[in-house]
């Protein structure tokens, strides 16, 4: 089972088309989200650039001193208590392979650093952070069962502490291309609302940002699902619209309304949290 898993989502975009120089030019200078990134950096006269800084073993050793050894080993096996411990004999030789790899980072060939590198990164910064991405391996444990592990091709690395700023970096660029109607992000959740008293012009606003949100996610290589599309009208109207509607839409485990009043969200609460009551009441009867 674990195998099944870890080929699934090590293979879940293999057929998204990859984003190359052939296609976008070199340092995909010409590709969309890159331009989208340096034309916004230069409305704000944007000029700082990020670079890794040198760190040293007092700043290190803070670090581990910090660590919480109650917490499970890493797939290394080594015990959070004995880093935590060590921390004084290994914070030197740990930050001198840090300083070592800000100072010799190789760039690898991977489209996203082009993003890093538009918002601001300097060379040897993309060039490390490109290393920490290159030739990423996973596995997936079900029980204390393990699959063997596999070449990642795609996304960043899950469960580390990277990787939701990366994503959000990759991602941050979308909110250039959405002008017609205002943009809210969650990870990789998007909602796109705006008003108006005519339902016409909102359904046609929506409806162009909606195919422009699309097609960034085409550009950078992830894979929009329209079918799954949901709108939610807030107000009365009888108007037809285009794309699917419901009343009372999920998000993040909140149930919505059309009228904001949540009523089916603390019906749905009450029905599941009496249910719990009544099993713990049972439980305590027996």
């Amino acid at each position: 089972m674990g195998e099944l898993f870890n080929n699934y989502f090590v293979n879940i975009a293999d057929g998204v088309p990859e984003i190359t120089e052939q296609s976008y030019g070199k340092e995909l200078d010409a590709h969309p989200s890159i331009q989208a990134i340096f034309n916004n950096n230069e409305q704000l006269a944007v000029r700082n650039k990020f670079a890794f800084q040198y760190t040293n073993k007092t700043q290190v050793e803070a670090l581990l001193l910090k660590i919480n050894s109650r917490k499970s080993c890493g797939h290394e096996g080594i015990p959070p208590r004995l880093v935590k411990e060590s921390a004084n004999a290994i914070a030197g030789p740990i930050a001198a392979i840090m300083n070592h790899s800000i100072r010799t980072g190789q760039h690898p060939s991977h489209w996203k650093l082009a993003k890093l590198k538009a918002y601001g990164l300097r060379e040897s910064s993309c060039a490390l952070i490109g290393d920490y991405l290159t030739d990423r391996m996973q596995r997936v444990k079900i029980g204390d069962t393990y699959s063997d592990w596999m070449s990642v091709k795609r996304g960043v690395p899950q469960g580390s502490i990277l990787g939701p700023m990366f994503f959000n970096m990759f991602l941050n660029d979308l909110i250039f291309h959405i002008k017609s109607v205002k943009l809210n992000t969650y990870a990789d959740d998007c909602q796109l609302h705006t008003s108006d008293v005519h339902p016409v012009a909102l359904e046609q606003r929506i409806n162009h940002d909606v195919q422009i949100a699309n097609k960034w996610f085409e550009d950078n290589g992830m894979k929009a699902n329209p079918a799954k599309h949901q709108g939610m009208v807030l107000g009365k109207t009888d108007y037809p619209f285009s794309f699917s509607t419901t009343r009372c839409p999920e998000r993040f485990g909140i149930i919505l309304d059309n009228e904001l009043n949540f009523k089916e969200h603390i019906s749905s609460d009450w029905d599941s949290n009496y249910d719990d009551l009544l099993d713990k009441a049972a439980l305590f009867l027996l």
